[in-house]
């Protein structure tokens, strides 16, 4: 027997949240980005979202965006979601709505009890190595206090993160920086070498292809007019076959 399909919020639910958004929000109008046939009523800033967009992507879109620009104020944010989304599992299991509401800025967060390791480790874990390797990329070579001091991770933290990724071998010390009181500071940096990614852009007329290395340096970068041949099975099979081609390509010899 399939699931029931969780019930939509009614127009007044849907006011009510905007009216607790205004509330904590004192001075800032709140904008609503709406899914499916969801109305934000009249007098509210809104927009649709595309069918193909989902609501757990956007919601993780913009944490990654607010994170980045200011992990300090962005923190209490995530911990309050997330503490939100496990009490609706808790409290219902299964698919169904969520509710949640930001808090204010400078609201003090009381922590709720700690989930076990292995789910904090799935939760945080990667994203936090995502948020050391994007930070030294784009400063180049920082030092461990400076992983620190821009991303609002401890420096246990950090230094936990950096040996693994040392021993992955993603990362590289530097030599040591002179000038600085106490213990030596030592960058790190990339290894460029380390990975490549893949890019594939399609249109009606050309499939570009493009390989960064781990730094976002351009290393190849290929175009395959299409010239009519736009049958679907034509085209996956074309781009299969570059992707097959750029990574053969960086693979080192034996």
């Amino acid at each position: 027997t399939p699931a029931p399909v969780p019930a939509r919020p009614g127009p007044a639910a849907l006011a009510a949240l905007v009216a607790e958004a205004r509330e904590r929000h004192p001075g800032a109008e709140p904008y609503v980005l709406c899914w499916g046939s969801v109305d934000a009523g009249t007098g509210v800033r809104a927009h649709r979202a595309a069918e193909s967009v989902g609501w757990p992507g956007t919601v993780a879109v913009a944490a990654l965006l607010e994170l980045r620009q200011d992990p300090h104020a962005a923190r209490p944010m995530l911990d309050s979601l997330l503490d939100a989304a496990r009490s609706r599992d808790a409290d219902r299991p299964g698919p169904g709505p969520l509710a949640w509401s930001r808090p204010a800025a400078g609201a003090a967060h009381a922590p709720a009890p700690r989930a076990p390791r292995a789910f904090d480790q799935m939760a945080l874990g990667s994203f936090n190595e995502k948020l050391v390797i994007e930070t030294i990329r784009e400063a180049r070579a920082l030092s461990r206090v400076e992983i620190a001091e821009r991303t609002g991770l401890t420096p246990q933290a950090v230094s936990r993160i950096a040996r693994n990724l040392l021993a992955s071998g993603l990362l590289v010390e530097d030599a040591h920086q002179p000038g600085h009181k106490g213990k030596p500071r030592v960058p790190l940096r990339l290894r460029a070498d380390a990975a490549c990614a893949v890019g594939i852009h399609l249109d009606p007329e050309m499939v570009t292809q493009v390989v960064v290395d781990l730094c976002g340096e351009v290393l190849d970068q290929r175009r395959l007019p299409l010239h009519g041949n736009s049958e679907p099975e034509w085209v996956i099979d074309a781009v299969a076959r570059l992707a097959r081609e750029a990574v053969a390509a960086r693979r080192p010899s034996p």
